[in-house]
């Protein structure tokens, strides 16, 4: 059983992520409750050899086999069942069922199992196959037996007469964490069709979520199909002359040209091709492939209206947000309304500057529709001849930040923050501090860097995992829960751990050139996610810190921390260039510059203002159509899963919906410009989420928490406030730390002292949130 929070699959977005990954866990410490207390204050525990402070526990020791990893998952499964069995057992009647007899033991025994399982999926980031194949294995068995428990017709009336009594006035007997944990355990039943009839109504629900499943098999299947389109050497021009010398040559029908994978190269020609024909071609051929999988998005949209319908929802979008922060299709639709109206003007000035743009291009070869028209297979290439003019340059923006120097730094102000200190164990320390001895077995690769964290007391162990492997860690950036924390049946508090993870080429001579973060809003991000999971106190695992929380709010504390990244005060403080970083660094800069003489001066070994200038200007480019777009994807998602009558279901057209929509909310001109209608392609089944179970009807989660985080950061922390440990420790407690043993937005509008507000997002974009829209 493994949970991932934020993990982002880059096939959706069509941009590689590469991210440093970093990596928190917290092992099980004493019977005892640590409360927030005072910054940089430890308990006198002892010393390591360093001299930091000896935390009170013992890491995990990552040394296991396939063998003792099967016999854990033996050991769990059966205490799965046996669980399940002793409750229906001492229970009997479920007039005897109560949330002490019945839904408590199975929390406990919830707790307990994720507590030893979990840490096992740490295995999938080390390069040893045999251990992340057992470790999947192990995840894959303990979700089949929960599967097996969930569809218990017995053990579902023991919990449902719980709930139905406690959704009464005699709920008010129940604390409200229990209450929401009671109602998390029954929607888990209730999901798997328990409260549908036993008879055809079920049998129907059960093929229906089998189909369901196919098809989500059967599209992932064909998704990353190779697609190809063929080009002449003189149509590619712009590309790279090596990567053109190296396509293969065809024969047939398409001889005298070359094959090109758009798998390989879309991206390229959209970037950097003259010819607008080859870019049209590119996008279009791109945007038909996989033809059959409209046919499965479409019977999918049927399947789950239906689905909806048994449970009395109107719509599958209405059934999805109910437990979400949202609570309705209606409130995601006021919302994306509002910031759709307030950010269409800029969308239409930045789409005039490209038309502009074209308009003034003498080069243009192959032309397709008005010369003055930027369209969809036109706006890659004119908006990077923007960021050209521009002058940002990635390269010389990465070098100021070296992942040994730069992620210390951000731990540091991450401390400030959230009222905590980071020691780095290594070395001796990490052989003193290992149960066998040996520091290696503290982590599960070398490269991994292994922290104590400490609050008033040392309450977890952080790893940082900040490099690109062939094998294992070699991912997009996501949060991982290692440990959740809760409160056993002893009363004794479990602590957490957390993994956040992404990808960063890792330098051959670090003391030549360091290895560097090309962004740190990465790296911020994931540390935002790690906050929230490591800050989280719940009594149970199902409500405990990101993974607990809807996922309308899951995202965003993470968000929030990306703010960081684009503050100047920010970047100045966890910036050194890497030519500072070491005599070999200064000469091997040098030598880049072609400096024979070691004349040329180091460039500062701080960001400079103009560079920070040059990246905000850079992110901001196109800021309006990005989230035009973001809108368009959101709104596509609405429309599918707000139907409400079968036979409009039935009778959908996919492709149309979703161009139309696009074209009507982005306002970039497309195909249907240059009259080819709005049945032009499939771009709606070049994307993952509307198929996807976690994402169906819910991709607006991403906007909806980017408005909290907007809201919180301009609010509390954007200026003079910037690392601000006394408003840091009140989000922290007030925010996080609950998780979700209350409704989380309760937990923020008392942190905010208001009801969250979109001004922010706008002033985020640069727009004035008091404008009429549409001004």
């Amino acid at each position: 059983m493994v949970l991932k929070v934020g993990e982002k699959d880059v096939r959706n977005v069509g941009k590689k992520c590469s991210a440093l990954s970093n990596l928190v866990e917290l092992t099980q410490h004493p019977c005892k409750i640590f409360l927030p207390g005072p910054r940089d204050a430890g308990a006198n525990v002892g010393t390591l050899s360093s001299g930091i402070p000896r935390p009170p526990v013992l890491p995990f020791v990552y040394n296991d086999t396939v063998e003792t990893i099967q016999q854990l998952g033996a050991s769990i499964i059966a205490e799965i069942n046996s669980t399940a069995e002793h409750i229906l057992a001492s229970v009997g009647s479920p007039d005897a069922a109560t949330f002490e007899n019945t839904v408590l033991l199975w929390l406990q025994f919830e707790n307990e199992f994720y507590d030893r399982s979990s840490p096992a999926g740490l295995y999938d980031a080390g390069t040893d196959q045999k251990l992340a194949d057992a470790a999947d294995e192990l995840s894959q068995n303990i979700t089949a037996a929960l599967a097996d428990v969930f569809t218990r017709d017995d053990f579902f009336q023991l919990v449902d007469h719980v709930y139905q009594f406690n959704t009464t006035t005699n709920g008010a007997a129940l604390g409200e964490e229990d209450r929401i944990a009671l109602a998390g355990v029954w929607r888990d039943f209730s999901k798997n069709g328990l409260n549908i009839p036993v008879g055809l109504e079920r049998n129907a629900f059960h093929n229906m979520t089998d189909r369901i499943e196919a098809i989500e098999k059967e599209f992932y299947a064909s998704f990353n199909n190779e697609v190809y389109a063929y080009f002449t050497a003189d149509e590619l021009e712009g590309l790279p002359a090596e990567d053109i010398q190296s396509l293969p040559k065809t024969t047939g029908e398409y001889a005298g040209k070359l094959n090109v994978s758009l798998f390989d190269y879309a991206e390229d020609i959209l970037n950097y091709c003259v010819n607008e024909t080859t870019r049209y071609t590119a996008l279009l051929v791109t945007f038909n492939s996989n033809p059959k999988d409209v046919s499965l998005q479409h019977e999918i949209v049927e399947l789950r209206l239906k689905i909806a319908q048994q449970f009395n929802y109107t719509s599958y979008a209405d059934f999805t947000t109910s437990n979400n922060v949202a609570g309705s299709a209606k409130a995601v639709d006021d919302l994306i309304t509002d910031l759709q109206v307030h950010v269409s003007p800029l969308g239409e000035d930045e789409q005039e500057a490209l038309n502009a743009l074209k308009a003034q291009d003498k080069n243009i070869v192959g032309a397709i529709g008005k010369s003055d028209i930027s369209y969809m297979w036109d706006e890659d290439y004119y908006t990077k001849i923007q960021d050209k003019a521009a002058d940002f340059d990635s390269d010389q923006y990465a070098d100021y930040f070296p992942i040994n120097i730069t992620v210390p730094k951000i731990l540091e102000f991450y401390g400030e923050i959230y009222g905590l200190r980071f020691d780095r164990i290594q070395g001796q320390d990490a052989d003193e501090l290992s149960p066998t001895g040996n520091g290696s077995d503290l982590v599960w690769y070398p490269d991994v860097q292994l922290y104590a964290v400490w609050n008033n007391q040392a309450f977890i162990d952080a790893y940082l995992d900040l490099f690109h492997r062939d094998v294992g860690n070699s991912g997009a950036g996501y949060m991982q829960s290692v440990r959740a924390g809760f409160i056993d049946a002893d009363g004794c508090r479990h602590y957490p751990a957390a993994a956040a993870f992404g990808s960063s080429p890792k330098s051959d001579n670090e003391d030549e050139m360091p290895s560097l973060i090309a962004d740190p809003t990465t790296i911020l991000h994931e540390l935002g996610h790690c906050m929230h999971h490591l800050s989280s106190r719940t009594s149970y695992v199902r409500n405990f810190g990101p993974d607990g929380v809807p996922v309308d709010f899951a995202e965003f504390p993470s968000q929030l921390m990306e703010h960081w990244g684009y503050q100047p005060e920010a970047l100045k403080r966890i910036s050194f260039h890497w030519s500072h970083f070491s005599p070999q660094g200064a000469a091997a800069w040098r030598k880049t510059q072609n400096d024979t003489t070691g004349t040329i001066p180091l460039p500062p070994a701080t960001i400079p203002e103009d560079l920070v200038a040059k990246f905000v200007n850079h992110t901001a480019n196109q800021a309006g159509g990005q989230a035009l777009f973001q809108f368009y994807l959101t709104r596509y998602d609405q429309a599918l899963y707000n139907i409400t009558s079968l036979d409009v279901a039935a009778a959908l057209d996919v492709d149309a919906l979703s161009n139309q929509l696009m074209r009507s909310v982005t306002l970039v001109p497309d195909y249907s410009d240059v009259g080819l209608g709005y049945d032009w392609g499939h771009f709606e089944v070049r994307q993952t989420y509307t198929i996807n179970e976690a994402y169906s009807a819910n991709y607006y989660a991403y906007l909806w928490c980017k408005v909290y985080a907007d809201d919180v950061f301009f609010t509390f922390f954007f200026g003079e406030n910037l690392f601000n440990g006394e408003i840091g420790m009140k989000y922290r407690t007030t925010v996080l730390q609950p998780g979700a043993a209350r409704p989380p937005l309760q937990s923020l509008e008392d942190f905010l002292g208001r009801a969250p507000s979109t001004d922010g997002y706008f002033r985020g974009l640069g727009l004035d949130p008091s404008a009429p829209s549409g001004s």
